[in-house]
């Protein structure tokens, strides 16, 4: 008997459906809060999801952070610190800063 290699599955279709791209960019977004997730929870040793602002400061100031995170961004954060209206940055507001959206809510 002869072997017949069987075909490769095909990719044509990332190329080719227009909802390729939502799903590419979903999976950026996502690799991108994981990163900032594990950056957050370097601080949040306890996992409550925030970090008290006092404390936060002081991450704010740690070379990792000053490496990882743009200039801009952290002016932001610095900003939100200072303008607290809560008694900590949860990582929610984290990633919404880090990922362009600046609602107060």
């Amino acid at each position: 008997t002869t072997l017949v290699p069987l075909p490769l599955p095909s990719t044509q279709y990332a190329d080719s459906d227009s909802g390729s791209d939502v799903d590419e960019s979903e999976l950026r977004r996502q690799l991108l809060k994981d990163k900032w997730r594990q950056l957050f929870d370097k601080y949040d040793p306890e996992g409550f999801g925030e970090i008290p602002w006092d404390d936060f400061v002081e991450v704010l100031k740690t070379p990792e952070f000053v490496n990882e995170v743009t200039p801009n961004k952290r002016d932001i954060l610095v900003e939100r610190a200072q303008d607290r209206k809560t008694s900590a940055i949860t990582f929610q507001d984290f990633v919404n800063v880090m990922s362009g959206k600046r609602s107060r809510s």
